[in-house]
């Protein structure tokens, strides 16, 4: 018997204290474990009755799964760097989990085809050998923290079932989640643009990143008021991720206005280019942890460069 089936199995009569118990945990730390006998009965409730109330006709759920599909879309993958990690089983809630899409999303199904596999979400009302057919023992996610609590991505496979649980309505959903904390590794050289390099060095002005040392595939570094979910392999993507978060969660006052103003960060980004450019050692970790103002000897250098570069061009990234 699998780990799904044998979680589902477990039909311990909930309690309302074991209901309230399991909405507590989600509000305050964003997950229940499943070691928590009353969190984890109270879950297996909350999965029940959502089974009893669904709507699971067909047009309501073809409805309902095209309205997850044009959720906003972001990829965090950078953010999920850690050096520190810590794995468990635990309920977590469906609209915390981000999935891919678009290009990405790796179409197994038809709409229909997703929309059908909710209905049959709904239909097994919790039943554990068909749990553990549509959930099985690979339901895998990211973890890490974020302004609004905690944030998932798909680690290997489950977009379909993250599609269908949302779909379905759930408000939990039982995956093995690995959660991520710092230090954070910076995207390596191979993989990220040379604008985005210098976006790195100004999240280490800004004292977003700090305490920065080489690690064996590049640069590790604390991050401060969650700026691992700045990271991209560009600054256009970097964008594109704070407005699709934000979108969903709402403004974070932690991030400066220049994470969300295209026109100001380009201006900041032209002058952290100067400095970099006016060192005469090249190396990238210089070039991002470095300091301003740039080494007395290069201020003629740097005043030369001002006169005669274009400046930054963040649409290159897009």
């Amino acid at each position: 018997m699998g780990t799904s089936s044998k979680l589902f199995a477990r039909r311990h009569t909930a309690t309302q204290a074991d209901l309230e118990h399991a909405e507590m945990l989600l509000d305050r730390d964003g997950l229940i474990p499943v070691e928590d006998k009353s969190g984890h009965s109270g879950a297996l409730e909350l999965w029940r009755r959502q089974c009893e109330r669904a709507a699971s006709s067909r047009l309501s759920m073809v409805t309902a799964v095209r309205n997850v599909l044009g959720l906003p879309h972001a990829s965090f993958q950078r953010a999920f760097h850690g050096q520190g990690e810590t794995d468990q089983l635990a309920w977590v809630r469906p609209a915390d989990i981000w999935f891919r899409t678009g290009s990405d999303f790796r179409y197994h199904f038809t709409v229909e085809g997703l929309a059908q596999l909710a209905s049959n979400l709904i239909a097994e009302q919790g039943d554990p050998n068909g749990m553990a057919r549509i959930l099985g023992d690979d339901y895998r996610l990211e973890t890490v923290a974020a302004p609004h609590g905690l944030l998932h991505e798909i680690s290997q496979n489950g977009n379909h079932r993250t599609v269908a649980i949302k779909a379905a309505g759930f408000p939990v959903a039982l995956v093995h989640t690995t959660r991520y904390d710092g230090p954070w590794m910076l995207p390596p050289r191979p993989w990220v643009s040379g604008t985005a390099r210098v976006f790195l060095r100004l999240l280490f002005r800004a004292c977003l990143l700090t305490n920065p040392q080489l690690g064996d595939y590049g640069i590790n570094a604390d991050a401060n008021s969650w700026a691992n979910l700045l990271l991209a392999d560009t600054v256009g993507a970097t964008l594109r991720n704070v407005a699709a978060y934000e979108q969903f969660y709402g403004r974070c006052e932690a991030w400066p206005t220049w994470s969300r103003n295209r026109y100001l960060l380009t201006k900041l980004l032209d002058r952290e280019l100067l400095a970099m450019d006016s060192y005469n050692d090249l190396s990238v970790f210089s070039q991002v942890v470095g300091q301003w103002p740039p080494p007395v000897a290069s201020r003629w250098r740097l005043l030369m460069l001002h006169l005669t570069r274009t400046g930054v061009r963040i649409d290159r990234d897009a």
